[in-house]
C-alpha cells in the first residue's frame, strides 16, 4: 500500500483478543499496537500483550480494522489513507488519480453560507481554524481566526451576525458582519457539528456529536443555555414562517419539532436513517432524505402527517425553490437529482448529474440549481424552468458544500483539497478560484 511501517494513531478504543487471531492459520495480521508504548488506555489500562488491530483472512476478501471509535479517528492522514486504500482494494477499484485523500475534517455540507442582505459570503477553513470572508464583489477575500477545527456556519441576516461551530475547541465564534471581526466566543460543549439560526427569536441552536443535548445561544446577549433535545441532531432546519425548528438524527426513528416560542418539543415518527433536511416555507412542508429506503420523507407542518416519495439511492441533500414550488433531492449513490412538484410531492423527473452529489443549492430568482459532485470535481447546473441539465462546470478538487448568493447571481463552492473556494458566475457559468486570503 506504500504506507510507512509505523504511524502514531489517533486516540481510539482498542481491544485485546482471546484467542488471538494469529492462531488461525488463514489470518494474516497487518498492523499491531507497538508494545513500546505500553502502558496505554483510559477505561482499561493495557500494560502488556499482543494487540493486533488490522488483519485479513486469506480465505476471503476481507479486512478487520479496530479503529472507528471517538471523534479523532480521521485526524491522521496516514490512517485516512490506510482506510481509503483498504476500501478501494475491497471494491477492486483503482485509486482515483485526482480525487484527494479524505481528511475527515471537512465534511459538513453547511460549511459555506451567503448573507442575502449584504452579499457577503463566509466559508470555514477546518484545517486552518479560520473563516474566509468574501466581499460583495465576489472575489476580494480576507480571513478571520476562529476556534479550532470549524465545521459549520450559519448567518442571521436580520442582525448581520455569523455563527461558526468550532468542533475542536467546543465553542461558537460570533462574527459581526458589519465590522468583519469576531466579537464573542461562546462555550457550547464538545464537538459542535450542526447549528442553525432562528431569525424570528434571534436564537442559535447548536447540536454536538455524541450528545443528546443541545446548546441554545441568545443572539442578543450571546448567553448559552443547555437544552435537552433527546437526540443528537445531525441536521437542523428552521421554518421562520411558523417559528418551528426541526431536528433529525440518523439513528432515531423520530423527528423532533421545537416550538420557537415556547421551546416545547413534539415527536413525529418518521423512521430511522434520515439524512439531509429542507423546509418549504411557502407550503409548510419539510423534506428529509430516507437513506435506508431510497425515499424522501415529507412532513406536513400543519398536521404533522408523514408521507414518502420514491427517490434515487441515498438522497442526502435538498434545495427548495419556493417561488416555483419545486424540491430537488441530490441522490448520492445513484448520481442523480430527483425533482418533486411541491403541490402534490410527485416526482416530476430524475436528472443525471456527476459522481457522488453531496450538496445542492438553488437561485430562486433565476430558478437555476447547482449540484456539487464530490467525486467528479464538478458542479452540475440544472435549469429549473424546463428541468434540463444546462452545463457542467469544473469546480476544484472534491467540491462538497455550496451556497448561492441570489442577489449577485454567484455560486460559491468549497473543496476538500485545501481550504479554498471556487466562485461560479451564474450568468456565464465560468468558475474562478477565489483570491488567496490574508489573515486578520
Amino acid at each position: 500500500m506504500n504506507l510507512p511501517d509505523a504511524y502514531i494513531s489517533p486516540a481510539s478504543e482498542w481491544y485485546g483478543w482471546d484467542p488471538s487471531p494469529r492462531r488461525d492459520k488463514d489470518v494474516q495480521v497487518l498492523l499491531t499496537l507497538d508494545p513500546s508504548n505500553y502502558p496505554l488506555g483510559l477505561k482499561d489500562v493495557v500494560t502488556s500483550g499482543d494487540l493486533p488491530v488490522v488483519w485479513t483472512n486469506q480465505k476471503y476478501k476481507m479486512v478487520y480494522m479496530n479503529m472507528g471509535h471517538g471523534d479523532r479517528i480521521f485526524s491522521s492522514p496516514v490512517q485516512n489513507e490506510l482506510i481509503e486504500k483498504v476500501a478501494l482494494w475491497l471494491g477492486t477499484m483503482p485509486a482515483p488519480a485526482e480525487h484527494p485523500a479524505p481528511s475527515g475534517l471537512q465534511i459538513n455540507p453547511h460549511a459555506v453560507v451567503a448573507n442575502p442582505k449584504t452579499a457577503k459570503v463566509y466559508a470555514v477553513n477546518t484545517g486552518g481554524s479560520t473563516v474566509t470572508v468574501i466581499d460583495n464583489s465576489g472575489h476580494s477575500a480576507t480571513t478571520l481566526e476562529v476556534g479550532a477545527r470549524p465545521e459549520a456556519i450559519a448567518v442571521n441576516p436580520l442582525t448581520n451576525t455569523i455563527y461558526v461551530g468550532n468542533s475542536g475547541s467546543g465553542t461558537v465564534s460570533v462574527i459581526d458582519g458589519a465590522a468583519s471581526k469576531v466579537t464573542a466566543t461562546v462555550k457550547v460543549g464538545s464537538l459542535p457539528y450542526a447549528l442553525a439560526v432562528n431569525p424570528v427569536t434571534n436564537k442559535v441552536y447548536v447540536s454536538r456529536t455524541f450528545s443528546n443535548t443541545m446548546t441554545v445561544i441568545d443572539g442578543a446577549t450571546n448567553v448559552a443555555s443547555p437544552w435537552k433535545a433527546g437526540i443528537q441532531a445531525d441536521a437542523i432546519a428552521v421554518n421562520p414562517v411558523t417559528n418551528k425548528i426541526y431536528l433529525v438524527n440518523y439513528e432515531s426513528s423520530d423527528t423532533r419539532v421545537i416550538d420557537g416560542a415556547s421551546d416545547s418539543t413534539t415527536r413525529i415518527a418518521t423512521g430511522a436513517h434520515l439524512w439531509g433536511i429542507a423546509v418549504n416555507p411557502a407550503t409548510n412542508k419539510i423534506y428529509f432524505g430516507n437513506t435506508g429506503g431510497s425515499k424522501v420523507t415529507v412532513i406536513d407542518g400543519a398536521s404533522n402527517a408523514v408521507t414518502s416519495v420514491s427517490a434515487g439511492s441515498i438522497p442526502c441533500a435538498f434545495a427548495v425553490d419556493s417561488a416555483a414550488n419545486k424540491i430537488y433531492a441530490a441522490n448520492y449513490a445513484s448520481n442523480d437529482v430527483t425533482v418533486l412538484d411541491g403541490a402534490n410531492d410527485r416526482v416530476v423527473t430524475t436528472l443525471k448529474v456527476g459522481d457522488r452529489p453531496q450538496a445542492i443549492a438553488v437561485n430562486p430568482l433565476t430558478h437555476m440549481i447547482y449540484v456539487a459532485n464530490t467525486h467528479s470535481n464538478s458542479v452540475t447546473v440544472i435549469d429549473g424552468t424546463d428541468n434540463s441539465v444546462a452545463a457542467t462546470v469544473q469546480a476544484g478538487n472534491g467540491p462538497y458544500a455550496i451556497a448561492v448568493d441570489a442577489a449577485t447571481n454567484r455560486i460559491y463552492v468549497t473543496n476538500l483539497a485545501g481550504d479554498y473556494l471556487t466562485v461560479i458566475d451564474g450568468r456565464t457559468l465560468t468558475a474562478t478560484p477565489v483570491v488567496a486570503p490574508t489573515k486578520q
